[in-house]
């Protein structure tokens, strides 16, 4: 079955793939594994995930979230 998304959700998709193309390439990625680093994650990486509000797609507005849902993870993933 076909996912056809709406064009907001197109709108996440271009924001997020955009924001992974510029900041985590794949050269990003292997540096990051390579180096063995004991969190295992990029912390200046995930603060600008964090800051692009792509983080909080499924927390609800009150908490300070988008308050989206499944689907809009499901494009961020």
């Amino acid at each position: 079955m076909p996912l056809i998304l709406t064009e907001e959700q197109t709108m996440l998709k271009a924001a997020a793939d955009g924001f992974l193309n510029e900041k985590a390439p794949i050269a990003h990625l292997r540096k990051l594994r390579d180096s063995r680093d004991a969190d295992g994650v990029s912390r200046e990486l995930w603060r600008a995930f964090g800051e692009m509000g792509f983080a909080g797609v499924v927390i609800p507005e009150a908490h300070g979230g988008s308050g989206l849902g499944a689907v809009e993870a499901g494009v961020v993933a």
